[in-house]
């Protein structure tokens, strides 16, 4: 479920130039609520242009379990890492030509 967010705009996109989203997992908070366990994950995305920061946004988002009786299993920590993917695409105009 979405609970939250924030985006703050440093620039502007300009059509045709290439764009680069980077993506994080800021923080993970167990809480335990009403209707069961709940899962609150912080992510935080920078979309640069230009080698330069233009947008970013925080996304607050909780996962609840299923089903009341479930119980979760231990918690592990995953090993510090890091991902990467390159998808080529740039921005173009969406707008009907004059």
């Amino acid at each position: 479920m979405w609970a939250g967010g924030a985006l703050t705009f440093h620039g502007d996109l300009q059509v045709g130039n290439a764009i680069r989203r980077i993506s994080s997992i800021d923080d993970i908070v167990l809480k335990r609520g009403r209707t069961g366990e709940l899962c609150f994950v912080t992510v935080s995305h920078r979309i640069e242009g230009n080698d330069a920061l233009v947008i970013e946004e925080r996304q607050d988002i909780v996962f609840r379990e299923n089903d009341a009786n479930l119980t979760m299993s231990p918690i592990v920590r995953a090993e510090s890492g890091e991902h990467r993917r390159s998808l080529g695409v740039l921005l173009r105009s969406l707008a009907k030509p004059v």
